[in-house]
């Protein structure tokens, strides 16, 4: 084979193998600037953990566009589950199986070493209990129950904002790409390809599974699964 086109083979080969391990070739054209705040409502996935479910307008945020999911109660063991959630609505008090006095505030540490991108809005009915200072200092904001669907969407939204930021996403995407050893690199990269062709970019854990498979740690799986969903939800 002539040494011009056997260049021309090996350029190609290095082309293919770079896009194959590289994420910002996953990124739609013009992404940062086509993103905008209204895209984020609906793509936002929001846990509220609370005995008293009722002191929340689920239904109607609902209505207004929001994925809500509900927890009466949860167990300690259910890390894994809540910390997929971008927004948390999290009680202290009666909403874990293990410890109903202050069950909320082990939950809420373990949310933080788990997804620290996660945003967490502390809730309580009760006074001011001097015993809790911790938990609300650990989470993002505090609201005193009931809550009005004003209240829980200006949360939402403010918190949303923030998470789904286009920049910071790619920031923190890269940032757990380059952690990464090559090998890994191109399988996370496919099995992007096939989450955001999937079209169910609001069903992650396929996609969870196959990232934690390439040793990536919880922090950086976050990353890669938040930016997943914003390519996903740009392209739907």
């Amino acid at each position: 084979m002539p040494l011009i086109a056997l260049g021309g083979v090996i350029f190609g080969w290095i082309k293919f193998f770079r896009k194959d391990a590289d994420l910002d070739s996953l990124l739609p054209k013009g992404f940062i600037a086509a993103w905008s705040a209204d895209k984020v409502s609906g793509l936002t996935r929001i846990a509220i953990v609370d005995d008293q479910v009722s002191d929340f307008p689920v239904g109607e945020l609902r209505k207004g566009g929001f994925q809500i999911k509900t927890f009466k109660q949860v167990k300690l063991s259910d890390i894994d589950i809540l910390s997929d959630f971008d927004v948390v609505f999290l009680d202290m008090k009666g909403v874990v199986k293990d410890d109903p006095e202050y069950g909320g505030l082990k939950l809420i540490e373990r949310l933080r070493s788990s997804n620290p991108y996660q945003k967490i809005c502390a809730v309580s009915g009760q006074t001011f209990d001097p015993t809790a200072t911790r938990f609300f200092k650990l989470a993002d904001d505090y609201k005193k129950k009931p809550l009005t669907a004003h209240e829980c969407k200006d949360v939402i939204e403010q918190f949303a904002g923030g998470i789904f930021d286009p920049g910071k996403a790619m920031e923190h995407g890269r940032l757990a790409f380059s952690r990464l050893k090559r090998k890994a690199r191109i399988n996370v990269v496919t099995a992007v390809r096939k989450f955001v062709a999937s079209g169910k970019w609001r069903d992650v854990d396929e996609l969870r599974s196959s990232v934690l498979a390439e040793g990536v740690n919880d922090h950086d799986c976050s990353a890669v699964l938040k930016l997943a969903r914003m390519i996903a939800h740009e392209t739907d």
